[in-house]
């Protein structure tokens, strides 16, 4: 639940996701649910993918991501909010 309410913090700011298949996506975050399935719109392709340059909204599994690319501004001070040990 860490990174669900991490998450839920970032809603409507920009993130990248790079997905399982090397395909990488920006955008901003409309929704995220606890299995960390994620919404974006406004979307940018990092890679030629025939047919796939047109969408506006993306819903991305969360199965299918390899990695989120995060902002280092607050990011360690938000994951020690959310656990027990402090980290530095």
């Amino acid at each position: 639940m860490l990174f669900y309410e991490y998450f839920l913090k970032k809603l409507n700011q920009k993130i990248t996701v790079v997905l399982k298949n090397n395909l990488r996506i920006s955008g901003d975050l409309v929704n995220v649910d606890p299995y960390i399935n994620l919404k974006i719109k406004n979307i940018q392709l990092h890679s030629d993918c025939i047919g796939l340059n047109d969408m506006e909204i993306c819903s991305i599994r969360g199965y299918s991501i390899r990695y989120v690319v995060l902002e280092k501004d607050d990011l360690l001070k938000k994951l020690n909010e959310g656990t027990r040990l402090c980290l530095y």
